[in-house]
């Protein structure tokens, strides 16, 4: 036998096993998605998309289209349902159109541009730097709890540190006093709050003050959400009238040092926490969602009972496959084009044939510093929920807050109109028909904080954007809650 015929067999028989370890990756990826273990499914795909495997391009698109596993990313999509249709696979290029019809034209020629741009490459697993292999040194862990952040603004202020208001909550004022204080007392300077730092601060122990959440209310900031009474609010008006006016006769007459009297100015200037003004108080008692305020109905069905809010809808699972790949593709496009015919009108119309999917939103003005309490519950693990203010006509939600119930987590993700970022996240107790009380703050500085139930989930800030929000919007894609109460205020 030649030495050419030989390495034609071989070159065949090497073609044929990976085709054979192909089609064997393929499987456990699909066996990973209908066990509803979507993120292993995402990751494998990914694996075998990067290579060329024009089915796995087919299923990313998929996961990206419907946001299983994958934040929702029409562009990717789009680019990923196009590189499958030139590499044959037909019912990618329906896919494809079907997308285009919820993408703007910006999106449509980012995602051709991203699928120009792409080159197959094997996937390869990091490789791990010797630093890398190294054993981590353990830094001494941030406390983030209300009580050690209220303790350490309290006594920086006793020193003179100017922390800012003692609330309970990290902003720049309090990390760059943090900052000077650990720098005067050669500390390692990192704006954090410490077992170390506390005990610089209390050297005989922190004070038992509690400032978590109050008893049995489960909120970490109940003093944002108390309302007071109109003589509560003139007569603290009042006093603030009455200071100002000892302060300008102090600065008139010279009766006091000039630092005092900026600090005293600079503390009336401080608006009270449950001071603010409410923007929208919703509880649905009034059975309705139509009026005071109207929310309208984007997509999907909605309805108010004795829990508040009610939406419902069906998870568009995978029709049950056969034997081969073009039986899965096939299926696939059914969904796809399904869900395009629900939700492809951009005009923003009302539209209730995609059980996978529901959509409201109420018009109201948030400015950019916001104090959010939400109060929902959830029916089922299946599915997302998104909630969060939108910018402007075309319903662009700005922030999201995304609750993951089958994962057990809580995101908060920043939207523009190609793609959406986690800013951050974090693990969350989600027990099914419990009250569930989000609060989310956003101070004028872009410091956003989460609680769940009195116990702060993350605080991070962003500061992307800063125009005041046309509304609130909620989506629900494959879940069932109730959304019990909604209280929007202006810090």
């Amino acid at each position: 036998m030649s030495k050419i015929k030989k390495w034609l067999i071989l070159g065949t028989l090497l073609s044929t096993l990976l085709a054979v370890n192909s089609w064997a990756n393929f499987e456990q990826a699909m066996n990973s998605y209908e066990r509803q273990d979507y993120l292993t499914a995402s990751s494998e795909f990914k694996k075998l998309a990067a290579q060329g495997d024009a089915d796995a391009q087919y299923m990313l698109g998929y996961m990206y289209a419907v946001g299983k596993g994958l934040i929702q990313d029409y562009v990717e999509a789009h680019k990923w349902f196009n590189l499958a249709a030139s590499r044959g696979n037909t019912d990618a290029l329906k896919a494809r159109t079907a997308v285009e019809h919820k993408m703007t034209r910006e999106q449509i020629s980012l995602a051709q541009k991203k699928a120009r741009d792409w080159k197959p490459q094997r996937y390869q697993a990091p490789v791990l730097t010797e630093k890398q292999l190294m054993p981590a040194v353990q830094s001494e862990p941030e406390l983030k709890d209300r009580h050690s952040i209220a303790a350490t603004q309290s006594q920086l202020t006793q020193l003179g540190y100017q922390p800012g208001p003692v609330d309970g909550a990290m902003g720049k004022k309090t990390r760059n006093a943090i900052r000077q204080y650990q720098q005067d007392q050669q500390l390692n300077v990192d704006g954090r709050i410490t077992q170390k730092l506390l005990k610089s601060l209390y050297p005989e122990g922190v004070p038992d003050r509690p400032v978590t959440s109050t008893a049995g209310n489960g909120l970490l900031f109940p003093e944002i959400w108390e309302q007071r009474t109109a003589s509560e609010q003139t007569n603290e008006q009042q006093l603030k009238t009455e200071l100002q006016q000892l302060i300008a006769k102090g600065r008139q007459q010279q009766a006091a040092q000039e630092w005092f009297l900026d600090e005293l100015a600079a503390l009336i200037a401080v608006p009270s926490s449950n001071g603010s003004k409410v923007i929208l108080d919703e509880n649905f008692s009034d059975g309705n969602y139509t009026y005071n305020p109207r929310w309208t109905v984007i997509s999907g069905q909605f309805s108010v009972g004795s829990s508040g809010l009610h939406s419902s809808t069906v998870s568009q699972a995978v029709p049950q496959r056969k034997n081969t790949r073009r039986d899965i593709s096939t299926a696939i496009l059914g969904v796809i084009l399904e869900q395009a015919t629900g939700t492809g009108n951009r005009s923003g119309g009302s539209n209730n044939t995609n059980p996978a999917q529901a959509k409201i939103l109420t018009e109201v003005k948030i400015p950019a510093s916001f104090a959010m309490n939400i109060k929902l519950s959830l029916a089922s693990r299946q599915g997302r929920i998104e909630l969060g203010p939108y910018i402007d006509n075309s319903q662009q939600q700005a922030y999201q807050l995304l609750i993951l119930p089958e994962q057990g987590q809580v995101q908060l993700l920043r939207v523009n109109a190609y793609k959406s970022a986690v800013i951050e996240s974090a693990a969350a107790s989600l027990p099914l028909n419990k009250t569930l009380t989000f609060e989310w703050l956003r101070d004028k500085d872009g410091v956003m904080t989460v609680a769940l139930n009195g116990q702060q989930l993350f605080q991070v800030t962003d500061r992307q954007y800063q125009q005041t929000f046309k509304g609130f919007m909620i989506n629900n894609y494959a879940s069932t809650f109730n959304l019990q109460s909604l209280k929007i205020m202006a810090k």
